[in-house]
């Protein structure tokens, strides 16, 4: 009996049994064993019953029958499969100062300030497209002067000089409405005496047209960093027009992740990842950039 108990434990995996169980691997494994029962019972029904029984067992102190499981299905299960299993789940929280954590744009984060669950496509797929475009804009700003190598950490930050010509730009801003509504409506072709600004139930900055919503932003800070970047980039990207309005406006939003002190107060901002992972997916981490002393919320973005 102890022998057996020995030989049982040492085929248990722990690491994918138990609490630890992948309920879509589980599947996937359970399925694969129905389909090698079946097969063997066409041939002779006593090995169909005996290749789910090994099977069953298998999958049972293994946690999967096919070697390599959790990365088939992190590669073929959509996003939404994995999420009706349960597979996407906060296991850390990582706070850091925004000056120590580095930023980029680079690293497939969601510039927008609604940021929304990956689509149901296919991710490998997007993933590669993904990694070619970052690589392709990582490039053009280093070009341009834009950004630099961080000495102290594998990282991207912004050079001195395109930091300063931002700031400029910002603490004009902030510093008089009117001048910033002149500027919102040089980019958004409208007369600036029609815009309006609210505050939103959530202390975002809504911005209105004659009283309707057309635009917001998470906060006041929010606002400032990315009016203050969109004519900071255009003088400084020989290509910007070239780049298309989906990538311009990425790339503005995600810019403020650079950011180590608030553009409304100038305190300096902390930076909070919050980690979701799975066996059967990539990790993907929500980041978000905060101002404590004035609580803005200057970034809020994703990557992988």
């Amino acid at each position: 009996m102890g022998a057996t108990s020995e030989t049982i434990d040492r085929l248990r995996r722990p690491e994918y049994t138990g609490e630890n169980r992948c309920l879509p691997c589980t599947v996937v494994n359970g399925v694969i064993a129905l389909l090698l029962g079946a097969a063997a019972g066409f041939v002779w029904p006593a090995a169909g019953i005996g290749t789910v029984a090994v099977s069953a067992a298998t999958i049972y102190l293994r946690g999967y029958l096919i070697p390599g499981t959790p990365e088939l299905t992190r590669r073929y299960f959509p996003e939404w499969l994995l999420r009706a299993f349960g597979k996407e789940t906060t296991v850390v929280q990582r706070r850091t100062p925004a000056d120590e954590a580095g930023g980029s744009t680079t690293t497939d984060r969601d510039g927008s300030d609604s940021a929304a669950d990956a689509a149901d496509a296919d991710d490998a797929d997007r993933s590669a497209g993904d990694d070619a475009d970052r690589d392709e804009i990582e490039a053009l700003l280093r070009e341009s002067g834009v950004v630099e190598d961080a000495p102290d950490a594998d990282d991207i930050r912004l050079t001195r000089e395109f930091r300063d010509a931002w700031w400029r730009r910002i603490r004009r801003f902030r510093g008089d409405r009117t001048t910033a509504s002149e500027r919102l409506g040089a980019v958004l072709e409208l007369d600036p005496d029609d815009l309006g600004f609210e505050e939103g139930t959530r202390g975002d900055l809504v911005v209105t047209l004659g009283g309707d919503p057309i635009s917001r932003w998470d906060s006041d800070a929010a606002f400032y960093a990315d009016l203050a970047v969109e004519p900071t980039l255009r003088e400084w990207l020989p290509d910007w027009e070239r780049l298309g309005d989906r990538r311009r406006t990425e790339l503005i939003a995600g810019m403020r992740a650079f950011l180590e002190s608030c553009p409304t107060c100038d305190a300096t901002l902390t930076q909070v990842e919050n980690v979701r992972e799975s066996c059967c997916s990539s990790d993907v981490v929500g980041v978000n950039v905060d101002c404590e002393a004035c609580g803005a919320r200057v970034f809020s973005g994703t990557y992988r």
